[in-house]
């Protein structure tokens, strides 16, 4: 096995220069560490919010105005352009002001009753960041 000895540093006259370099990029790493630490959904908030819009916009111009036809309305669905579950929802009573299917469940705050929710409750669907579908 090689043996090596370690080499001893002198110190010149630049090293004090260098050592700071290294302080502030932990500096700089910390801050950008608290911005990565916000939570993960809330990325996703404005993808759901677009989702939403789209497929609310074809379940308008199906049901309410009867603008497009059954045909066109097949083919947003095959290709995507809406979302069929959230409409098949807003298309039963109790249902039409639903913003996404996280906020069926039980335990989502923003189905609450605006009337039963304390002022001091702040938050909402943890899924959508909706803070409050129900009436």
């Amino acid at each position: 096995m090689l043996h090596l000895n370690k080499v001893r540093r002198y110190s010149s006259e630049g090293e004090e220069s260098t050592r700071s370099v290294p302080e502030q990029d932990d500096t700089s790493k910390n801050a950008n560490v608290s911005q990565c630490d916000e939570r993960k959904m809330e990325i996703l908030w404005p993808v759901f919010q677009i989702d939403q819009h789209k497929s609310r916009y074809v379940c308008d111009l199906l049901c309410t105005n009867d603008t497009i036809s059954r045909a066109f309305y097949q083919h947003a669905l095959e290709n995507n352009i809406a979302d069929k579950s959230p409409i098949a929802r807003w298309e039963k009573q109790c249902f039409e002001d639903l913003c996404c299917l996280a906020c069926i469940e039980a335990h989502c705050l923003c189905r609450d009753p605006k009337a039963n929710v304390a002022e001091d409750e702040t938050g909402g669907c943890i899924i959508c960041g909706c803070t409050g579908c129900s009436g």
